[in-house]
């Protein structure tokens, strides 16, 4: 899952709240992974601790400690924004990589250009795919009402 506006109240509040209740109750699937996308700089454990304290502060009494790790150790939180207006393409820079988020929102496949800093190596984030080496931006088919997650490395 990729949330966009990480730190913010929806997320602090509502969001994983709700996600540490469907551990609780044992709905949550073993692969199951939490992306935060933010723009605050944050340490990954700063953020963690601080989403540990919001849920917390929400159920309103203290969490079981193997019930939060469940979470916590799906629990990433990097800082970053979108490119564009239309929100389709954000960027996330990370030291010596930048992930690039592409999100088509029509009911129809799109074809969505993925900008590059130069000569890059590009990947499928989640199974590591190669999708090759580029010399500058390239063109990404999307299915309807679906996202990518790209790692370039320059």
């Amino acid at each position: 899952m990729l949330i966009f506006g990480a730190s913010g109240d929806l997320t602090r509040h509502k969001l994983l709240p709700a996600i540490f209740n469907l551990c609780e109750d044992g709905h949550l699937p073993e692969e199951f992974a939490i992306l935060g996308i933010a723009r605050p700089p944050m340490q990954e454990t700063d953020y963690r601790a601080q989403m540990r304290e919001q849920v917390r502060e929400v159920e309103g009494e203290p969490l079981e400690d193997d019930k939060w790790q469940n979470i916590e150790r799906r629990l990433y939180y990097i800082s970053g924004e979108f490119d564009d207006a239309t929100l389709q393409v954000g960027t996330v820079r990370l030291p010596g990589a930048r992930m690039i988020c592409l999100f088509n929102w029509d009911a129809a496949p799109r074809t969505l250009t993925v900008p590059l800093p130069g000569a890059s190596t590009v990947a499928d984030y989640w199974s590591d795919q190669s999708l090759g080496r580029r010399e500058t931006a390239m063109a990404m088919d999307i299915a309807a009402r679906s996202a990518r997650l790209l790692k370039v490395v320059s």
